[in-house]
């Protein structure tokens, strides 16, 4: 892809996860962004499996869960970590509809928007280490109505 030209790596496997792989499903480029090993710690705790399948676990879980997610970085930051590691830091969310639990909220097939914040930590260009922390409460509190 010519914009990895214009990017560093860190920068456009982030940008490739979010708005390629997260937003449209195009899961396939997982093999070109992220190491077989790679460790993501949401999947390990929700069981959804090690390394990279434990990734596109994660992604499909998302994915099952909002429907047709439009994606917004608000933020990235790319650069290396003093210990020398490419990483990449992502304020972000997604809109789409909910037809899944999510985060407390049941589906109901209306609106939602999650807002998270994602860590990227690369070893040889792929992606190996993987945190997010999603706003849990305020996805939640938007599913409530006034009565």
């Amino acid at each position: 892809m010519s914009d990895e030209l214009d990017l560093t790596r860190s920068e456009y496997v982030m940008r490739t996860y979010l708005e390629r792989v997260v937003q449209h499903g195009e899961v396939a480029l997982l093999a070109d962004i992220a190491a077989e090993d790679m460790v993501d710690h949401s999947a390990r705790m929700a069981g959804w499996g090690e390394g990279r399948a434990g990734l596109l676990g994660h992604v499909n879980w998302f994915r099952s869960t909002i429907k047709d997610p439009k994606v917004t970085i608000h933020h990235l930051v790319a650069g290396r970590e003093t210990d020398g590691r490419e990483a990449a830091v992502a304020y972000w969310s997604a809109t789409g509809i909910l037809t899944g639990a999510f985060f407390g909220r049941e589906a109901d097939g209306q609106p939602v928007t999650s807002v998270a914040t994602s860590w990227f930590w690369l070893r040889d260009g792929m992606l190996a280490e993987y945190r997010a922390v999603a706003d849990a409460t305020a996805i939640a509190r938007a599913g409530t109505r006034p009565a």
